[in-house]
């Protein structure tokens, strides 16, 4: 209830700021036979007021902040002057027979385009359609900035959507009058947006009542009817947030501007259709089918006296409207068509919606790809018969204009079978039909009454039985078309994920104007439109790296410079940055942020390519996303030192600026062999022995600005990352023990390659690998065709080769022949990587050759090296001391879920330690058991599982051993214990803890209800 009554309050503001600056010009402007609607056309007028100030008022440099005393003084004077004389300050109104039913109409349809958000407890812009990038960005960043000083802004994508050049983006006139409507309540666009959607439906709905009355002639009942069935429908449409129907306003004074010989209403007319070109540019669409329709009726009605002087008001509205919005219009359309051409086969709308679902006898197919059943598509086709009959009769007999109303209906169906045999453009079809469907869905309704098929007092009875019929199987079909829609699209919510609800309120934590480095792997995690309300979230921040929203990718890399804060996949390798041990100050399903220590001035990463474009859609290939985050460090060779320099304020490749300071530097540096490098600070020279793997130096108060060099002795020094903080800043957190280090290097052989592997184990922990060559497949979600594979044994620190015959295919490891398993090869493009798993978990993959096969035989081999790689190793979260006898013992233990239902799988992860030289094969059991002892879960197996048998584990291995626990599906809700324990599978026996206990309790985990299956 407080997100209707937050909305509420936000709708009335932004109806009240448009009615206030619009019902002196309503007054002033509209033709005799319009006055009437003073009241419920006003808003629609301050739309084009506020649109024509903010636009070119923003062009002009001014604020929207700057704006608002100015619109309000000039409606207020507006106002003043459409009152001057007694005879015209009452008020014009509808009677009230029709004017309290209008506005229940119109507050039933906002309250129809605020249901689906309601769903969430937050007005989150959770349809389907990528707007948003205009929309938000655009009215909040107008509140502060004019478009000369937008470029003063923080660097992030949403800007340059605004930014973008042609401007077409800056033709959102619904945005000025949003961020206007914001500034008086303190609210920002986020969320007001929605809101806004739901008020410039009313407007719409509101026009659409005085065309049909004033323009067509429709009676009272019928032009409710029509205003009904479009706020059902807004719906349908409010998941593509194409519910706006901005131009209905000024079709509603067409016929007056045509027909009479009145100066006010052409320019009236000239003035709706100059703001809604400064509002949204392809609403012209709908301007333009109804003003076709109409203006043709007309001409031939009048065709032999009257016609010239109907073209030439015709022409002049144009005319008004064209230098009204002249900007926009020389702006807006090629950049429209171009961006559309760009942007939409990454949408993958690939085809058009029904005829019935235009007309709200359907529901929304798109993207869900749920049709309905078979009684739902049935019961839409007859709705759509139902909408046409009614369509017909509400032509011939509900409207007294039947000329212009069959003008309106038939340009209407023309311009929709032009948009998909003509121009077969399946999104632009969904777009333009949204234009035009509420003109539509208003002649439908002046059929649904059923004295509109009356014509004939004898065949009254069954005319009203009839239409009755008609309008309730109709009402029937729309009312199960919103239901489905609603149903599909509100509680999954295409574009805005629920987490990004808690986005707002927790980026207000981070500090201003703290930068933020987004990794590559986090914007692939993010692309597209999954990033803009992030970009929203911190536009108040320097964005460092390269994002891509739907429309605009941002480079901004600033090597050398230390950002703030660190937005990074989950998952991703916080050594890479600095941050292993490091807790994340905000988490959600995808990325994590990390906060870095305000001592810290200066960031450089080892990585020639620190900073990647994202990685979307198609562009994803099965080997750049295997790729994504991997590269080869800049490194010291024997005989060719590495140079960096380090300044007051930054590090990098080059000479830095900045004054003297004294600041801390620290390397991280890796390395295959121990070995004696010498680093040269400024004219200081140190001789440091760097053991094989991981080492972190630390260089305290070293006077900047300074050339660094680093030279190995003996192999590689690769420099992974280095970093500059304030002279006696504590030191950054532990590298992490548990990295291991892997080089791969290739070169391509006739038919096959030959690679040399290079290990620095982390430890005593066995580790799984396995050669994995898969197809290169475009996309993120489709698993590509495996090749073949290989398991590799365990890999003590060393070199190894490997050699690849790509056409059996065969893998040998050091000459020694691995089994591989080879399905049906077929030609293509695919690469080669290392997998490394600790258990059954992934750890890394690491692709180190990329090959075709064309007709059987092998060509384009090219090896990707790594050198070096570094694959982060995990441990359980639990420590655990528990020794079987002396001969094996668990030392570390945790689960994947503490909570879960029945019927679902849980993951136990164990990690063992041989104590002794392990004799014959050991079984471990895991159970989960109540307190009667009862198992709802058991798994029993080798300790080690199959990949490592005890039998040749040597004393101070550890091996890592996933175990899948499947709940069962009658559990009962409660809490249960967890235990596990050794057996000899010979007798039976259990093996023994210290205590005399045979079995460990582990944990405990809480078994929920069943899931509601309607939700």
């Amino acid at each position: 209830m407080h997100v209707i009554l937050s909305a509420a309050l936000i709708g009335v503001a932004q109806l009240l700021l448009l009615g206030f600056c619009g019902l002196g010009l309503a007054r002033l402007l509209l033709p005799a036979r319009l006055r009437a609607h003073e009241l419920t056309l006003a808003p629609i007028f301050g739309l084009a007021l506020l649109a024509l100030l903010g636009y070119y008022g923003a062009n002009a440099g001014l604020t929207m902040r700057q704006i608002l005393p100015i619109a309000l003084l000039a409606a207020g004077a507006l106002l003043a002057a459409s009152i001057w004389r007694p005879a015209d300050r009452q008020l014009r109104t509808l009677p009230a027979r029709e004017l309290a039913p209008l506005l229940l109409l119109l507050a039933a349809g906002w309250l129809i385009d605020i249901a689906p958000a309601a769903n969430y407890g937050a007005l989150l812009p959770i349809g389907s359609n990528w707007d948003i990038e205009f929309y938000l960005p655009l009215s909040e960043y107008l509140k502060d900035f004019s478009y000369p000083t937008l470029a003063q802004a923080p660097a992030n994508p949403l800007l340059n959507v605004v930014l973008s050049n042609p401007t077409f983006t800056r033709a959102m006139g619904a945005s000025y009058a949003q961020a206007l409507a914001d500034l008086i309540g303190g609210w920002d666009s986020w969320a007001s947006w929605v809101p806004m959607l739901a008020s410039l439906h009313t407007l719409a709905l509101s026009g659409l009542y005085a065309l049909l009355r004033a323009g067509l002639g429709v009676r009272p009942a019928g032009a409710l009817a029509g205003v009904a069935l479009a706020a059902i429908n807004g719906l349908l449409l409010w998941t593509t947030y194409n519910s706006f129907g901005m131009g209905l306003g000024g079709l509603a004074l067409l016929p007056a501007a045509l027909e009479a010989r009145s100066a006010r209403a052409t320019l009236a007319a000239g003035l709706l259709l100059g703001g809604l070109t400064c509002t949204y540019w392809p609403m012209l669409m709908a301007y333009a089918v109804g003003a076709a329709g109409m203006g043709l009726a007309l001409l031939w009605e009048r065709r032999r006296a009257g016609a010239p002087a109907l073209i030439g008001r015709g022409a002049l509205v144009i005319a008004i409207g064209g230098a009204l919005g002249l900007l926009a219009n020389l702006r807006a359309p090629a950049a429209f068509l171009q961006a559309f051409a760009a942007e939409v086969p990454s949408m993958g709308i690939t085809t058009f919606i029904s005829p019935a679902t235009i007309l709200g006898a359907a529901p929304m197919p798109w993207r869900s790809q749920t049709i309905g059943a078979p009684a739902e598509v049935a019961l839409g086709w007859a709705g759509l018969a139902c909408a046409l009959a009614l369509g017909g009769l509400g032509v011939w007999y509900g409207s007294r204009r039947r000329g212009l109303a069959a003008g309106l209906g038939l340009a209407g169906l023309a311009y929709l079978a032009a948009l998909q045999f003509g121009a077969q453009f399946p999104y632009g079809f969904l777009r333009g039909a949204s234009y035009v469907n509420m003109l539509l869905l208003g002649l439908v309704g002046a059929g649904l009454p059923p004295w509109a098929t009356a014509a004939r007092p004898r065949a009254a009875r069954a005319a009203t039985l009839a239409a009755a019929g008609l309008a309730l199987l109709l009402l029937l079909s729309s009312a199960v078309a919103s239901g489905r829609t609603y149903q599909i699209y509100a509680r999954r919510p295409a574009l805005f994920g629920a987490e990004v609800a808690r986005l707002r309120a927790d980026m207000g934590r981070l500090r201003l104007p703290g930068s933020v480095f987004i990794s590559p792997p986090a914007a692939t995690a993010l692309c597209d439109t999954a990033f803009t309300p992030w970009a929203y979230a911190l536009r108040r921040h320097e964005l460092i790296g390269e994002v891509s929203t739907g429309y605009t990718l941002l480079r901004n890399p600033r090597p050398g410079v230390a950002p703030d804060y660190r937005l990074l996949a989950r998952g991703e390798d916080l050594g890479e940055y600095g941050l292993a041990n490091s807790s994340p100050i905000w988490s959600g399903d995808l990325v994590a942020v990390y906060e870095l220590p305000a001592s810290q001035v200066g960031w450089l990463s080892g990585r020639d390519s620190a900073s990647e474009p994202p990685l979307c859609g198609r562009a994803a290939m099965a080997l750049s996303r295997a790729q994504l985050g991997r590269g080869s460090y800049r490194a010291a060779q024997a005989g060719r030192p590495l140079a960096l320099y380090a300044g007051a304020s930054a590090i990098g490749w080059g000479p830095v600026g900045g004054g003297p300071a004294r600041r801390d530097l620290t390397l991280a540096l890796a390395s295959f062999a121990p070995q004696t490098i010498e680093i040269s600070l400024g004219d200081q020279r140190r001789r440091v022995e760097l053991p094989a793997g991981l080492s972190i130096y630390r260089a305290e108060s070293l006077e900047v600005p300074a050339a660094i060099t680093i030279g190995a002795s003996a192999g590689p020094v690769a420099l992974r990352w280095a970093a500059l903080a304030d002279a006696g800043a504590p030191s950054p957190p532990e590298l992490g023990a548990r990295t291991l280090l892997l080089g791969l290097r290739g070169e391509a052989r006739p038919g096959g390659a030959r690679v040399r592997l290079q290990a620095q184990s982390a430890g005593p922990e066995l580790l799984r690998y396995s050669v994995e060559i898969y197809e290169n497949r475009p996309g993120f979600r489709d698993a590509p065709a495996r090749y073949a594979s290989a398991p590799l044994p365990a890999l003590p620190s060393g070199a190894y080769q490997i050699d690849l015959d790509l056409r059996e295919p065969r893998i040998a490891l050091d000459g020694r022949a691995l089994p591989v398993s080879a399905p049906a090869a077929h030609d293509g493009e695919y690469f080669a990587a290392l997998y490394v798993y600790q258990g059954e978990q992934l750890r890394a993959r690491l692709p180190f050759l990329s090959f075709e096969r064309r007709g059987g035989q092998i060509s384009a081999v090219s090896p990707l090296d790594l050198d070096p790689a570094f694959v982060p190793l995990a441990e359980p979260r639990q420590p655990v001391a528990a020794d079987f006898e002396g001969a094996v013992s668990l030392r570390r233990f945790e689960l994947d879920a503490t909570a879960a239902r029945p019927g679902d799988q849980i993951r136990a992860s164990l990690l063992w330690r041989a104590e002794r030289p392990q004799g014959p094969a050991r079984l471990v059991f895991v159970q989960l058991l109540d307190n009667a002892n009862h198992k709802i879960a058991q798994w029993d197996g080798a300790v080690g599982g199959d990949s490592w048998p005890p039998q040749g584990w040597l004393p101070g291995q550890e091996i890592w051993q996933d175990i899948p626990l499947k709940i069962a599906a009658d559990a009962a809700p409660g809490r249960y214990r967890l235990i596990a324990g050794v057996a000899d599978p010979a007798t039976g026996m259990r093996l023994r803890l210290p205590g005399g206990a045979d079995a460990l309790q582990l944990g405990q985990v809480d078994i929920l209800p069943p899931a509601d299956p309607a939700r």
